[in-house]
């Protein structure tokens, strides 16, 4: 269980570091990497396509995709602005950012969701669509669902505590 206090003492101690890592891990986000795999491309065109293209309208970051497993050569403008961004946040957002982002594997799917653009459980779904599509296909793997379900009721605790709901 996530402990929210020290969590804000770690980042407000190590910021710029903090802030640089997740930056650059930014850059292998989950929603960068496509499946070649026609169905399951077109649930990602219409589920991450919409969080990229906002990504691109409120914040001028235009990330580059791949269906590859290397990342795809970013921008340096968008690294200038994602560290902007990052450093312009409270110290909540800051926390609730790191510890979506951890979670999601997605600091982009954590930037919409500390951002209000989706909610906790909607980032969850965007960042493990590809697991769900393919339990949904094969059938469910009980250690992957216990672990998903785990998984989101933090994000869940992360929204409570970002939106002044949580106890910790």
């Amino acid at each position: 269980m996530i402990d929210f206090r020290q969590a804000e003492e770690e980042i407000k101690a190590h910021k710029s570091e903090v802030i640089e890592k997740l930056v650059n891990f930014s850059f292998t986000d989950v929603i960068l990497f496509w499946s070649p795999k026609e169905d399951i491309k077109k649930l990602q065109t219409e589920k991450w396509l919409p969080v990229l293209e906002w990504l691109d309208k409120r914040f001028s970051l235009t990330l580059k995709k791949t269906e590859n497993l290397i990342p795809p050569q970013q921008n340096e403008h968008n690294r200038d602005s994602f560290t902007e961004i990052l450093n312009q946040m409270s110290l909540k957002s800051l926390t609730a950012f790191y510890l979506a982002a951890v979670q999601l594997k997605s600091p982009l799917l954590a930037l919409a969701f500390v951002e209000d653009k989706i909610t906790a459980a909607e980032a969850f779904e965007l960042a493990y669509l590809e697991e769900l599509y393919q339990s949904e296909s094969w059938g469910v793997d009980e250690e992957a669902e216990k672990s998903r379900q785990s998984i989101k009721e933090e994000l869940l605790r992360i929204e409570d505590f970002l939106h002044g709901k949580s106890n910790d």
